[in-house]
């Protein structure tokens, strides 16, 4: 069976012990068998909770093994749990729980972030809103600038709904439009020239190496895809700076002048919400959702995406769509 299964008899020497605990605790079942528990190696919590088992009939808990996170759980066994003690059995059992406990942190982390998002602009805007209606801002000018800020934070926790809506979307494997066959350089040109306003803003230059590619899947996720990679590339570039974008049949390519990303960073930019540079991305309208999406477009496609970053020199993007 897939989970470990011993068995301590009332003296609490191990009687039993499978193949699966055996090789998970990196044991030899000639030399426990018939020896205390302490002869498991569990470490010193967990044989207190052996110590102490006979106050209570049951106990549960996590515990990590070599990197692997595993659930115990400890019970009686025997026809009476009102008899003695003396003469009651202890079984543990224990399966590898790692994916679902990080999973459960990762939920908790996204509520908690995602509440924080949407929470920072709604404070601003009942401020906003409270002041105007209670007439502290009496000056045309100031109610103005007020409104200004209002609708600047509505727009940026819209944002943040959209790209939390599209990314549970594409996690869930959810199909919004018809899987065809896209022009993807005819599509790259399209997201180009839509975020045109907000590179000139900034005065960077989009240079572009486009070949003809055809890829088989739904034409929004490639949209979001490309928009994202080269919005971001938008938001942390310099004034004056550029990006070239370059698509054969078996890649996109992304590169910028950019801010850089630091070494110890990169492991972590594609999970929800985490920015490289909290100010700039709020400033620039990020969600810190938008290479979360990338990442899981590319994995529900099994394309690979590779990144090449150096601090105050620049970025580049690499979606892989097939081996070359």
């Amino acid at each position: 069976i897939e989970e470990g299964f011993i068995v301590l008899d009332e003296n609490k020497n191990i009687s039993v012990v499978n193949r699966y605990a055996i090789d998970i605790l990196d044991l030899h079942k000639d030399e426990i068998l018939g020896k205390n528990f302490v002869f498991l190696a569990l470490g010193n919590d967990v044989n207190n909770k052996l110590y102490n088992f006979n106050e209570n009939g049951y106990s549960s808990f996590d515990l990590t093994l070599n990197g692997r996170i595993f659930l115990f759980i400890i019970t009686k066994i025997g026809e009476d749990y009102t008899s003695s003690h003396d003469k009651t059995s202890i079984v543990i059992t224990f399966f590898d729980v790692t994916e679902l406990r990080l999973n459960d942190k990762m939920k908790r982390e996204f509520f908690q972030n995602a509440s924080h998002e949407l929470k920072t602009p709604l404070t601003t805007v009942i401020a906003y809103e409270g002041m105007i209606n209670n007439n502290l801002l009496d000056n045309p000018k100031e109610i103005a600038n007020a409104n200004e800020v209002i609708l600047k934070e509505a727009q940026r926790m819209k944002s943040v709904i959209d790209d939390m809506l599209t990314l549970s979307q594409i996690e869930s494997g959810a199909q919004i439009s018809e899987i065809t066959t896209i022009d993807a350089k005819s599509l790259v040109l399209y997201v180009i020239d839509s975020l045109e306003v907000l590179a000139k803003e900034k005065n960077i230059k989009i240079k572009t190496n486009l070949r003809e590619c055809e890829l088989v899947m739904e034409q929004m996720d490639f949209d979001r895809l490309v928009r994202n990679l080269i919005s971001n590339s938008i938001k942390y570039n310099k004034a004056n700076g550029s990006i070239k974008v370059t698509l054969t049949e078996n890649y996109l390519r992304v590169e910028d002048t950019g801010i850089g990303i630091k070494e110890e960073d990169i492991p972590r930019i594609f999970e929800r919400f985490y920015r490289v540079d909290k100010g700039r991305s709020r400033e620039q309208g990020g969600t810190g959702l938008g290479l979360a999406i990338v990442k899981h477009i590319s994995l529900k496609y099994n394309f690979k995406i590779s990144i090449h970053s150096k601090l105050g020199v620049g970025t580049k993007f690499i979606v892989l769509f097939k081996n070359e």
